[in-house]
């Protein structure tokens, strides 16, 4: 395994999805800096990534709390420069609006919209004096048919801030990933200043797969401006079909 002079932050690595994009950027060379907040749950992950080859750390770490999530950072960059940032912090509360409480509400912003913007704004200090690196944001809300306005809130709110986030006074490369581990792989060695969510990437690669569950409002959702991104940039999505609840399944 080759490895790079690099790290990757991957805050709420939790047992499923953030443990395999650890995983994943391990086996790309990457130093990963693994956080959640109980750190002790990490000791398999850790041993995992290290027993393989591949070189991991992991710490305890409370998303809402500026100076941890500051002081995470700067570790990661400090050991090598921070070259990518995952934001996987979950947010699954199952309440519907009229059982919402206050309490419940603010807490579940704190953790997927307020962590978010605390996480990017760290992250963005560090790369910004290199002109490199990567902000991957995603939400773990459950989906349902009733209106969890507190999982609605911190979607809308990270929507607000990866829109600020792009903007080109940044200068740090933003690349969409698809829903597909596969993607982020490809998507590690690109160097871009394009402010779009999707552009950086389908620019480079003129055919992206898009992975989708049929149940997915988000997938849909992107299904939808699919055809305005095929048009902007010349690429083709290939649409690949998958269950996320047996995806789930096969990484537990």
């Amino acid at each position: 395994m080759s490895t790079r002079n690099a790290t990757v932050a991957v805050i709420g690595a939790g047992d499923f999805i953030g443990a395999a994009i650890a995983k994943k950027f391990a086996a790309e060379g990457f130093t990963v800096f693994a956080g959640r907040r109980n750190g002790d749950k990490l000791a398999p992950l850790i041993d995992e990534i290290n027993s393989t080859g591949g070189k991991a750390i992991g710490k305890s770490l409370d998303a809402r709390k500026e100076e941890e999530i500051a002081a995470f950072l700067s570790s990661a960059d400090q050991h090598a420069p921070l070259e990518v940032c995952i934001f996987n912090v979950g947010a699954n509360v199952n309440f519907l609006l009229h059982e919402t409480t206050e309490r419940v509400f603010r807490k579940v912003w704190e953790m997927a919209c307020f962590g978010g913007f605390l996480t990017a704004r760290e992250a963005t200090r560090l790369m910004l004096p290199r002109g490199r690196g990567a902000s991957h944001h995603r939400c773990r809300c459950r989906h349902g048919m009733g209106a969890r306005a507190h999982q609605g809130s911190a979607r809308g709110g990270r929507v607000g801030e990866s829109s600020r986030r792009s903007i080109d006074e940044a200068r740090v490369r933003r690349e969409c990933v698809l829903a597909t581990l596969r993607a982020a792989s490809r998507c590690l060695d690109l160097r871009t200043r394009d402010s779009s969510l999707c552009g950086a990437v389908v620019s480079i690669m003129k055919k992206v797969e898009f992975h989708f569950d049929f149940g997915s409002p988000n997938a849909y959702l992107s299904h939808l401006v699919i055809p305005g991104i095929e048009q902007r940039t010349g690429a083709t999505f290939e649409y690949v079909p998958v269950l996320l609840g047996g995806v789930f399944k096969l990484t537990n």
